[in-house]
């Protein structure tokens, strides 16, 4: 840390040299220098601005200053990023108060995360924490369309099974498991030979 504080000293616009003397003092506990650091730091593209706010909005929350936090929030609220990441940032917006740009963040997620299975079911976990039930019980059909029973992992074991787990869990939570169970026994009437309903039927049986 010493020596590339002195680095600094030689090469103030070196912004990369910048970040990582931020993050090496975040690391030894300065949390208010680290942030300082971090604000000194002229960001060259986007990939620096989230390197950037991700770090300032961590360390914002750690020292208490919310109005940086939301600041850092905002920020990355502007940028591309990937599914998991805006799911984290969708959680971090809730406890800072901001719900509609955490509600934007989440649909924005879930229109890209396509047939990712684990983060659909991070979607679920997260509008369920957030009681947004509806949001949740379509994230968990979604996940058992998903997620069929019989893919199997190394030494045979049903790698779907924990997952499917989840979203039947909160199928059973939300009360409307019943209802769930005799569209399905009516649509398997309609189409007898689907595979998929055949095994959407067993989950919700088990449940």
């Amino acid at each position: 840390l010493a020596a590339l504080t002195a680095a600094v000293q030689s090469a103030p616009n070196d912004t990369l040299l910048l970040l990582e003397v931020a993050g090496l003092r975040e690391q030894n506990g300065e949390h208010d220098a680290a942030l300082a650091l971090l604000d000194s730091v002229t960001p060259l593209d986007t990939q620096m601005m989230q390197r950037r706010e991700e770090a300032a909005l961590r360390l914002a929350e750690r020292t208490g200053n919310a109005d940086r936090a939301r600041q850092a929030a905002a920020r990355l609220f502007g940028l591309r990023l990937d599914p998991d990441k805006q799911l984290e940032l969708a959680g971090k917006m809730h406890r800072l108060g901001m719900p509609k740009e955490a509600e934007t963040v989440l649909a924005r997620a879930q229109r890209q995360a396509g047939n990712k299975t684990q983060t659909l079911v991070r979607l679920m976990t997260q509008y369920q924490s957030q009681n947004q039930t509806d949001l949740a019980v379509q994230m968990a059909r979604q996940v058992l369309r998903r997620a069929p029973v019989g893919a199997t992992g190394r030494g045979g074991y049903d790698e779907n099974e924990g997952v499917r787990q989840q979203a039947v869990g909160v199928l059973s939570r939300s009360g409307q498991l019943r209802e769930l169970i005799e569209r399905a026994e009516a649509q398997l009437k309609a189409s007898p030979s689907s595979v998929p309903m055949h095994q959407t039927l067993l989950a919700y049986y088990k449940a």
